[in-house]
């Protein structure tokens, strides 16, 4: 499925509109944000969105966290750094971080190697994590909090999406439903696989699942 939901050009070929409220349903459980509150770091993890480092800076100058983590190779990185963790340590020192309070990871392919490395930084740097808030690019925060909760599941973590609501998607429904619905395909098939833990999907949300990629198989008909 992840390889025709990726290909098929949705909105040109659709029927019917894309439903806004299943989208939305999606992407709020997918990206939800959960209270702020105290942790030893923020944790963020690389991609080519800027918004994650700069959302990173805002809770740091709110008190959330005294340390960030950036984390991130060079898939996502934006000339002249080398890498995602490099791009996003120049955006948070330019927004008023200092330097001795971010770690850098500047070697992870994936999100297993963001969790994995990113702690072994922290360790490294002699920083206790006891819990840590999860920074990443909206659709993939579950993810990224199934894959960490699975490697360190004594460890708690809150959830803060680099931006509230669709972002630039707001106007692209076809496309943001895209992301959520491969997003969601990952919650289900990775932890069979050994990558992440188990997420709970709520009935609500499985049901917008199912609408939206029913819409999909209509459209590839």
């Amino acid at each position: 499925m992840a390889q025709v939901i990726r290909a098929l050009p949705f909105a040109a070929a659709s029927p019917r509109p894309v439903p806004l409220r299943d989208v939305r349903t999606l992407w709020e459980f997918l990206s939800g944000p959960d209270p702020l509150a105290p942790t030893d770091v923020l944790f963020c993890f690389g991609s080519a969105h800027l918004g994650v480092a700069r959302r990173a800076a805002r809770l740091y100058r709110l008190g959330v966290s005294s340390r960030v983590l950036v984390t991130g190779g060079a898939r996502g990185a934006i000339p002249p750094h080398r890498s995602e963790a490099e791009t996003y340590a120049a955006v948070l020192l330019a927004e008023g971080v200092p330097a001795d309070r971010i770690v850098i990871e500047p070697l992870a392919l994936n999100t297993g190697e963001n969790v994995a490395m990113g702690m072994q930084a922290l360790q490294r740097s002699g920083i206790l994590v006891t819990n840590a808030g999860l920074v990443a690019w909206p659709p993939s925060l579950r993810r990224a909090q199934a894959t960490f909760t699975h490697a360190f599941p004594g460890v708690p973590t809150l959830r803060y999406p680099a931006f509230a609501g669709l972002g630039a998607w707001r106007g692209d429904h076809a496309r943001a439903a895209l992301w959520a619905l491969d997003e969601m395909e990952r919650l289900r098939a990775y932890p069979r696989l050994g990558f992440m833990a188990v997420t709970e999907i709520p009935s609500e949300v499985a049901s917008a699942e199912e609408r939206l990629r029913d819409l999909i198989a209509s459209a590839a008909t």
